[in-house]
């Protein structure tokens, strides 16, 4: 059966099925590929956040033994035990 041998009648709504279907799938491929972008860049957008709020936990975490590693260098027995500590080694 060659395509020159089908009516018209057939012909006509076979290509309106067929652009229908090109259509349909495109659109569809376009929305997909848009989504997974868009939640990649919503997961990049979490992991900055969670970078940001790791790095601000660390620095106060370390803001705050400062002052205590700062008082006990100040400190003699702390002083004398490193220089003992150093005589054993």
């Amino acid at each position: 059966m060659r395509l020159s041998d089908i009516k018209i009648s057939t012909k006509i709504p076979l290509l309106a099925l067929l652009i229908t279907v090109v259509s349909a799938s495109s659109t569809s491929y376009i929305a997909i590929d848009k989504m997974k972008n868009d939640a990649i860049e919503a997961a990049k957008d979490k992991l900055y956040a969670l970078e940001a709020s790791r790095a601000a936990a660390l620095e106060n975490y370390l803001g705050s033994i400062e002052p205590d590693l700062t008082s006990l260098a100040k400190n003699d027995y702390v002083l004398d035990a490193l220089l003992d500590f150093n005589k054993a080694w």
